[in-house]
């Protein structure tokens, strides 16, 4: 009757009512909804809100078992109760075929990548900062679990701050360079979705996209390019956000929008660096995740179009990177497009050649096309625009005979 339901809720899912209570109400296992009520008692915001909150719960496949593991970190709630003055309660749930395993740590800056977790059992990764662990609890019976497969990336958080040696502080303070646009000040950035508006309305004044027999001005042609390439990304990112189970459109939304702060330094050094240099920061970034690729690379399409979809190129460029570093040549044309027309990168059409160039090699080496997939024409629309990008002017008229000596570009079907 009433006290044995409460006494299966007090238990985190030892029978129906505490998974349909529990569990069913947040869209997670019954004992991760436990824990966040319990949480949510000594919080200003309600279970709900938290659960709805950015980085409160983050979600990987820690263990490697390809089932969803759950981190709750405390530091959002708001709450001084969970915090001390040098890091926050960190309750890290890993899956095991009888259930889920609780892991509590004190941590700063939570990511997935600072636990390893065999079977239910989980520790810190070596230099992850200040963190205590405490003993797991016991298995528990899981309640609702996500079904294998795409997992969004975890959220870095607002955190405690580590406590930093009084003998750091410098006696006098170094040299910085001004900001005349700090703060509130800073110039609002141009926006794609507007410039691919403006885009779309020329394009259908002039009858049509401009192709290779037509193309006098590569600028032009790009932007049309680029607009489209955006077109594709957003309908196939949004195809996998159907398949993210136990997040809403806006949850999806916050934790991608940290692709752009955990890849800043990469983003940034697009603009200033050869591509290969480039790349090679993004993949030292890939193997430090702590990820399987294909988790990656569907939580990398699924922020692209988060990141289209919601104007921040910060976010797309840095699920883009990730993608090209991951293997999928197709996807450098979007750098190069964000190089040549001035989005979320400083132009630079000398650097776009290159992006350019890794996208049509990879094209010519059989790759998939990932935007415009049936029109093989595109890709010669591409290299001649990128060629005249790059300074050769006479790309526009007929290409020298030498140039034919290039691999012929054939359409890929899928």
């Amino acid at each position: 009757g009433l006290l044995v339901a409460y006494r299966d809720e007090q238990m985190n899912g030892g029978g129906r009512s505490a998974t349909s209570s529990i569990g069913g109400h947040y869209g997670l296992p019954s004992v991760v909804a436990a824990a966040v009520n319990e949480i949510a008692k000594s919080s200003d915001p309600t279970a709900e809100q938290l659960v709805q909150r950015s980085g409160f719960i983050q979600l990987s496949d820690i263990n490697g078992d390809g089932q969803t593991d759950y981190i709750v970190d405390t530091s959002v709630t708001g709450s001084a109760f969970w915090c001390s003055a040098q890091s926050c309660m960190v309750r890290v749930f890993a899956s095991t075929p009888d259930g889920y395993e609780r892991n509590d740590f004190q941590a700063f800056n939570v990511t997935p990548a600072m636990f390893t977790c065999t079977r239910g059992t989980c520790s810190k990764t070596e230099g992850s900062g200040t963190m205590a662990a405490v003993a797991p609890a016991v298995p528990v019976p899981q309640g609702i679990r996500p079904a294998p497969g795409t997992q969004m990336a975890a959220a870095p958080v607002p955190s405690a701050v580590p406590a930093v040696p009084a003998t750091t502080a410098a006696v006098n303070a170094s040299p910085a360079l001004p900001n005349f646009f700090g703060g509130d000040s800073s110039p609002t950035e141009a926006s794609l979705a507007s410039h691919c508006n403006t885009v779309s309305l020329v394009t259908s004044t002039n009858g049509g996209y401009i192709t290779a027999e037509t193309l006098t001005d590569a600028g032009a042609a790009m932007a049309e390019q680029l607009c489209l390439a955006r077109t594709y990304a957003i309908s196939a990112g949004e195809t996998l956000m159907g398949q993210v189970q136990g997040a809403s459109q806006q949850q999806i939304a916050d934790q991608c929008a940290t692709f752009g702060a955990l890849l800043k330094e990469q983003v940034a050094s697009v603009s200033l660096q050869p591509r290969d240099q480039v790349l090679q920061s993004v993949g030292q970034f890939v193997l430090s995740t702590g990820m399987s690729p294909a988790q990656l690379e569907k939580t990398a399409q699924i922020c692209l179009a988060s990141g289209y979809k919601s104007d921040d190129m910060g976010t797309a460029m840095g699920a883009a990177l990730m993608l090209v570093a991951l293997g999928k040549g197709p996807y450098a044309e979007l750098m190069g497009h964000h190089l040549s027309q001035g989005f979320g990168a400083t132009q630079r059409e000398d650097l776009a050649v290159g992006w350019y160039d890794q996208a049509l090699t990879s094209l010519d080496g059989g790759a998939t096309p990932v935007f415009g997939p049936g029109q093989p024409e595109r890709a010669g629309l591409l290299r001649k625009a990128s060629m005249m990008l790059g300074g050769n002017a006479s790309a526009g008229d007929s290409a020298p005979e030498v140039t034919q000596a290039g691999l012929p570009v054939f359409s890929i079907s899928e």
